[in-house]
């Protein structure tokens, strides 16, 4: 459409912001796959639930229609548990979002944090979707007073594209049974016509605060040479692009892994940072970046792939990769990216 209207500016950005928005959803609905099928894991540390909900109120609060009444309930001194505290925040908020959605008029939703020494046993008419860690637990507990989900299907509703709401893409819930899975917690639901309890027990841990990345210095190294390697000749134009005339950066282009090292043999002395996928053919971007750095051990790269994080974490630490950018990427993440990864240690 925008190529349609080329002469008429007003309809090619309406038509471009149209664009933008529906990949931003198939984004988002490829992210909430990955985390189903356990590949979207990010990161875990040791996170303070209640600190995160009570610093994410407002914006959890935001997801309720306002004649429905927002209840809380959250106990003080509580376990922190292992874990990604984004996804964390992103089930709750999608079970908040499901539960306002779930209540036709007047009514109420309760979110509640708390401790148990162990998980209650099964309620009537409630499913451990997710069996509960034999330990102590932090339990977190989204109920309503909704019209509530009908007994066949309770056993349905985690799967992929099931959906009892018109405009539902049927994800949401099989993405937080995904992330559920991969925090190795329960995960009960109980309900009846009178409303619905969704619980997620966490393993409570005594540990240490876990270390957190530093933060980006203000000032890092400019790169002039950018070594581009993938094997998607559509990706690798759009990435020169921005790369060339929205950084400033100058881009040579591999299209495997194998012409990577080849171009890097030649090149070694100007290229600043290497941009590698992470499958391609004849050279995986791992075994590519390992062949590099027996030229050049001190080589700079960051990996990128469709992937999860925890398999660019995996294969940060495998081949000594200084970051990992998850597809599809913004050109401000590839600029943060860049600059965090040439920044002096």
């Amino acid at each position: 459409m925008a190529l349609v209207n080329a002469g008429e500016p007003g309809k090619v950005k309406a038509s471009l912001d149209r664009a933008l928005r529906i990949l931003g959803d198939s984004a988002a609905l490829s992210r909430k796959i990955l985390d189903y099928s356990g590949k979207g894991f990010r990161r875990a540390v040791l996170v303070d639930l209640r600190h995160l909900l009570i610093s994410n109120m407002e914006s959890l609060k935001g997801l309720v229609s306002p004649r429905i009444e927002f209840r809380l309930r959250i106990e003080e001194d509580l376990p922190r548990v292992e874990g990604d505290p984004d996804q964390i925040l992103q089930v709750v908020s999608g079970l908040i979002a499901n539960a306002s959605e779930s209540i036709e008029k007047d009514g109420w939703i309760e979110l509640a944090l708390d401790r148990a020494r162990r998980p209650e046993g099964q309620p009537p008419h409630g499913h451990w979707i997710e069996p509960p860690p034999a330990t102590d637990v932090v339990r977190l507990a989204v109920r309503d007073s909704g019209r509530g989900i009908p007994p066949g299907d309770i056993g349905r509703i985690f799967d992929p594209f099931f959906s009892t709401k018109a405009a539902g893409r049927g994800m949401e819930l099989p993405a937080a049974l995904g992330i559920v899975r991969n925090h190795k917690a329960g995960l009960l639901v109980a309900s009846s016509p009178k409303g619905t309890l969704f619980q997620i027990c966490f393993e409570a841990s005594g540990g240490e605060d876990a270390a957190e990345s530093s933060p980006v210095p203000a000032q890092a190294t400019v790169a002039k040479t950018v070594l581009l390697v993938d094997d998607d000749a559509d990706l690798r134009e759009v990435l020169t692009e921005s790369l060339r005339d929205m950084l400033g950066y100058q881009v040579l282009e591999a299209k495997d892994g194998q012409e990577a090292v080849e171009l890097f043999k030649e090149n070694a002395g100007r290229i600043s940072l290497i941009l590698m996928d992470a499958v391609m053919p004849r050279l995986s971007g791992g075994k590519a970046f390992e062949a590099i750095k027996k030229i050049q051990p001190e080589a700079v790269a960051i990996l990128c792939s469709g992937y999860g994080d925890d398999v660019g974490n995996e294969a940060l630490a495998k081949h000594g990769f200084k970051g990992f950018l998850k597809k599809p990427f913004s050109i401000k993440d590839l600029a943060a990216a860049i600059e965090k990864a040439l920044a002096p240690s």
